[in-house]
């Protein structure tokens, strides 16, 4: 008989998965706020760094959809004639539709969490969908489901952590390259009068 509500499997599964994550991987000095409710993206970390031993924020975002498993998929993921070592892990085409509609810009990591052997592997689901689903998988938004091949060497650990800042710095690396690509596109605009006081300033 049951005497009360039952907690779900995978509910028990994703958080044990997200404090692995916090307890091991993600810096003590960022900033973790859980997305609550959650539409697909588990976690918003935000980044900070020590300056004259004063820990400052970086203005520096990276979203993280954390999936934790006790049965992990491993395999090797063919392209042509080149192999590499992958963790598979199925996402529902739900999930990654809000990763496109929040643009390249935002970045968007997968997280999962070997909860047997105690390791993290990550990718980018933004560059995913650009580089691997819609260039060669244009058809997967018929599909409920998709399997994501994740290298193994993309490991996340207390001492690697990198792809984290890396991601985190990619908004400020668009907006760069947008102000350029503005800034030519005013300059083109000019007449050869107007160039010329332009590049006297």
């Amino acid at each position: 008989m049951n005497n009360g509500k039952i907690r779900s499997e995978a509910h028990i599964i994703g958080e044990e998965a997200i404090r692995f994550l916090q307890d091991n991987i993600i810096p003590n000095n960022w900033v973790v706020r859980p997305m609550n409710p959650d539409y697909g993206i588990d976690l918003d970390v935000e980044l900070f760094d020590y300056e004259d031993d004063k820990c400052i924020t970086l203005g520096e975002h990276v979203f993280l959809q954390v999936k934790g498993t006790r049965s992990p998929n491993y395999g090797r993921f063919a392209d042509g004639e080149k192999k590499i070592d992958v963790i598979k892990f199925s996402l529902e085409v739900s999930e990654l539709n809000l990763v496109e509609r929040m643009g390249s810009a935002f970045p968007v990591l997968l997280v999962v969490i070997d909860l047997i052997d105690k390791k993290a592997f990550h990718i980018c689901l933004n560059d995913y969908i650009k580089n691997v689903l819609l260039a060669k998988h244009s058809s997967y938004k018929e599909q409920g489901s998709v399997t994501i091949y994740i290298p193994t060497r993309n490991v996340l650990s207390t001492d690697n952590h990198e792809a984290l800042k890396w991601y985190g710095n990619r908004i400020k690396i668009y907006s760069m390259f947008h102000e350029m690509r503005a800034d030519i596109d005013d300059f083109n605009s000019f007449n050869i009068i107007e160039r010329i006081k332009y590049g006297k300033r």
